[in-house]
């Protein structure tokens, strides 16, 4: 009975929902007016949800783009910055930051850049929390040195337990010197991880995962909050009407592609006679699925 909501431009908003139960079929619709939290032109950070993910809401601006660059009040961390959004003229820019420190001070900046030249905002304060989740102890057998290259300096690292046993873990991002920076929180989930491992972050800021127990391809945002999701019982709906066999599980990989689309991999299965020795066997193959930006099927590939 509630709509997490990852649309981060305000505006006006009509939401729709449809509704399939066997062969009945129903919608409806109704409007949402999403406001800015910015009421000057000062910008503004606000706590969230996760409590390692801070809210900042940039002014409105006319031109160039805007980042927002944070650092640890202590210090011993590099200054991290966020990806570019463009001015426009009429809205305010917000941002989901993350890759901070569990209870720690943090300073976060905004950095208006217009024609090459960068123009700094007013540093504001924000507190992080206490991870929400059992997270395990990382200890790298060899520390960074001065020869470590720090182009990527987040490890993004997940868990899958085989069998019926729950994830101990939910997926995890930290430094190069194993200090938690993030985590998979699922508003869903909220007292323990999901069976579920991440395939790939997304340009962008949100990130995409397989849920085995589910069987769900997800895309969420830094929050935990669903933006894209599907299951095999949909997609293999989608599939046979496209002609091929049904999906019987998703697993291994889900990753976007340079137009937009996302691509996952199934499997299906076939009987087939004296083909692996004699008499009938079982048969999986692969399915690689195409989906578009709404996660609907427009192409696929079957090994069979």
């Amino acid at each position: 009975n509630t709509l997490p909501w990852t649309e981060l431009t305000e505006g006006i908003y009509n939401v729709t929902v449809f509704v399939q139960s066997g062969g009945v079929q129903a919608q409806a619709s109704s409007s949402f007016q999403f406001t800015s939290r910015i009421t000057g032109e000062t910008p503004v950070v606000s706590t969230t949800v996760h409590p390692l993910v801070a809210l900042y809401s940039a002014p409105v601006c006319s031109a160039g783009t805007v980042q927002v660059l944070f650092w640890p009040v202590a210090g011993g961390e590099q200054t991290m910055v966020t990806s570019p959004l463009a001015c426009n003229g009429s809205t305010s820019l917000n941002f989901e930051v993350a890759g901070m420190l569990p209870n720690s001070a943090y300073i976060l900046q905004q950095m208006t850049t217009v024609n090459g030249t960068p123009t700094f905002g007013p540093q504001l304060s924000f507190q992080t929390g206490a991870i929400g989740y059992p997270i395990p102890t990382f200890e790298p057998v060899t520390p960074p040195n001065s020869s470590t290259s720090t182009t990527e300096s987040v490890m993004l690292t997940s868990f899958k337990t085989t069998g019926g046993s729950p994830t101990p873990y939910p997926p995890v991002a930290t430094d190069l010197y194993g200090k938690v920076l993030w985590y998979y929180w699922d508003p869903e989930s909220p007292n323990a991880p999901p069976n579920g491992y991440v395939t790939r972050p997304v340009a962008g800021g949100t990130v995409l995962m397989l849920l085995s127990s589910k069987n769900i391809v997800r895309e969420f945002d830094l929050l935990g909050n669903i933006v894209h999701e599907s299951n095999a019982n949909r997609l293999s709906a989608q599939l046979t009407a496209l002609g091929t066999d049904p999906v019987g599980w998703l697993s291994h990989e889900a990753l976007r592609l340079p137009n937009g689309h996302t691509v996952t991999l199934g499997s299906a299965e076939r009987l087939y006679t004296n083909v692996q020795g004699p008499g009938t066997v079982d048969v999986v193959d692969d399915i690689i699925i195409d989906m578009d930006q709404n996660f609907q099927v427009t192409w696929y590939w079957n090994a069979f």
